[in-house]
């Protein structure tokens, strides 16, 4: 998942996986088949049976919840709709397929807002 942050200039990218990665990154650039960047995630987090309120929530069709990773990458001096190319992952546990997305455009007063009905 992607999200915005409040600079243009940066995205937070999110996962989830099934197993705990204490090394886990995103590599990132501008070409896929060169993603010379890394950044480090934030500590994982994931919750189990005891953080929920109790039945049927913690019996009932349980199963156990994925780790959930974020990072938030940074692109200071890459123009606005400029493609940013990515992967989230290790090396000792492997990384997803190399997505893509374009740096966010700023704020502008003179903008033009179209809503389609």
């Amino acid at each position: 998942h992607l999200a915005r942050t409040q600079s243009t200039k940066e995205m937070r990218v999110m996962w989830s996986a099934a197993t705990f990665v204490n090394d886990a990154k995103v590599r990132w650039g501008l070409h896929p088949g060169n993603l010379i960047h890394n950044v480090t995630v934030e500590p994982p987090y994931s919750y189990d049976r005891e953080d929920l309120c109790g039945p049927p929530a913690t019996t009932a069709g349980w199963y156990q919840a994925p780790w959930f990773y974020t990072a938030v990458v940074s692109f200071p001096t890459e123009p606005e709709g400029r493609q940013i190319f990515y992967s989230c992952g290790s090396d000792a546990h492997g990384w997803s397929q190399v997505s893509v997305f374009r740096v966010p455009v700023g704020v502008r007063r003179n903008a033009t807002l179209k809503i389609t009905a």
